[in-house]
């Protein structure tokens, strides 16, 4: 759902000249993908009961999986190779990474209080105490993701800027080459012309 609202944002705010919110938009998406991917394949190689009931998995299809899993990384990983966004605004992308974190942090504690409900079964087999440690590792590692996400934007930036003035380069050398060819048409023409002008007395005499 996060990844689908970024794109339809994105397409929105192409046209527009908001980097630094672009910019933002894509280091959250990258941060939240790349969570998302690591998290639920580590568990799931680890113990996938962990994830969803053996009943859930049964039903559910390897390719939907793959679809909400690992799709995600892959699209967010590309949109920063192609769209190369400028630099990130740190502390604006973090608040708003650190946002999400503490939205889901809270629904997920609702759910346990109201509800009774447990979003994962691994949370279910924490006391509260180790709930909260659980979410404590879980944020220093999705900070960990996101100063990736902030250098790997940075360093795309980069390569695009080396791009850009490379091609600038290329187009003002064949411009110096043409300009001692226009100074040796004019100084052609301005001989000739004095050449006429020493002729024509010669001609009156």
């Amino acid at each position: 759902l996060v990844q689908v609202l970024y794109y339809a944002l994105a397409i929105i705010f192409m046209p527009t000249k908001w980097n630094k919110l672009k910019s933002t938009l894509s280091c959250f998406a990258l941060t939240t993908a790349t969570v998302v991917s690591v998290m639920f394949w580590g568990l799931y190689f680890y113990d996938k009961e962990v994830l969803m009931a053996k009943e859930t998995f049964d039903i559910m299809p390897v390719w939907l999986m793959h679809v909400t899993h690992s799709l995600v990384g892959v699209t967010a990983i590309l949109d920063v190779i192609i769209s190369r966004p400028k630099p990130v605004p740190v502390m604006r992308s973090l608040s708003l990474v650190v946002l999400y974190y503490l939205g889901y942090v809270v629904l997920t504690e609702y759910l346990i209080a109201k509800e009774k409900y447990y979003v994962y079964p691994l949370i279910k087999m924490f006391s509260d105490v180790a709930r909260y440690q659980f979410y404590g590792v879980v944020f220093i590692g999705i900070l960990l993701v996101f100063l990736v996400s902030v250098f790997t934007i940075k360093f795309s930036s980069m390569e695009s800027k080396r791009k850009s003035k490379k091609d600038k380069s290329r187009n003002k050398k064949p411009q110096q080459h043409q300009k001692p060819s226009q100074q040796a048409q004019k100084h052609s023409t301005v001989t000739n012309a004095n050449a006429k002008n020493k002729k024509k007395p010669n001609k009156q005499e």
